[in-house]
């Protein structure tokens, strides 16, 4: 299996590398409850999308830019751009001021 990776030498990373540079091998696997929307078309348009963004620096100013990226912008836009499905309502970054309570 593979991951994206949103870094300027990211593209098409294998999964067990991102793994082992994670904390004691934990690694969380998010599916959509409805995965209608995921056609043969929408999944070719995500994964343009995200191809588009692969050798992008890393966003460490969370600006929401497609000059930058970050993680989970890149997840949110291949989702939004290529299937037409958004995630989550978007938010200013200073709506997460207190993150002890988020």
């Amino acid at each position: 299996s593979s991951v994206l990776v949103s870094i300027r030498l990211g593209g098409w990373k294998k999964l067990d590398g991102g793994i082992a540079r994670g904390v004691a091998g934990n690694y969380v696997v998010m599916r959509l409850k409805d995965d209608s929307v995921l056609t043969p078309t929408a999944l070719s348009a995500m994964m343009e999308k995200g191809d588009a963004f692969k050798y992008k620096m890393y966003d460490v100013w969370f600006q929401w830019s497609d000059k930058t990226i970050y993680c989970s912008e890149l997840v949110w836009k291949m989702y939004d751009h290529g299937a037409g499905l958004q995630l989550s309502n978007l938010r200013p970054f200073e709506s997460y001021a207190n993150m002890k309570h988020p």
